[in-house]
């Protein structure tokens, strides 16, 4: 799917501090009691900011989520200095 076909069919919504969701079930019961529960608590104590994708055919249905969380990478966190960069990237994660 290209940038162009999913911004036709979906949208990206930043939630706000007293935003909930309604419902939502991928199958995770970690990740929907997140999204429906802690996430506007993330917000709230500037741990995490959550993005929701809707579907724009079904009138703003929740069909995924990701948050981003505030932290750092520090040189201090390695034992060794050289290749500290490539090696925070080659660490980097992001769940869908």
């Amino acid at each position: 799917m290209s940038f162009d076909e999913f911004r036709q069919s979906y949208a990206v919504h930043k939630m706000g501090e007293q935003e909930t969701v309604n419902a939502f079930d991928c199958g995770d019961e970690d990740l929907n009691g997140f999204i429906l529960t802690d996430a506007p608590l993330y917000r709230k104590e500037k741990l995490a900011v959550t993005y929701t994708v809707l579907e724009k055919e079904s009138m703003g249905k929740v069909v995924a989520f990701f948050s981003l969380s505030n932290d750092r990478i520090s040189i201090s966190d390695f034992d060794s200095k050289r290749n500290t960069i490539a090696s925070a990237a080659a660490s980097t994660t992001i769940s869908v």
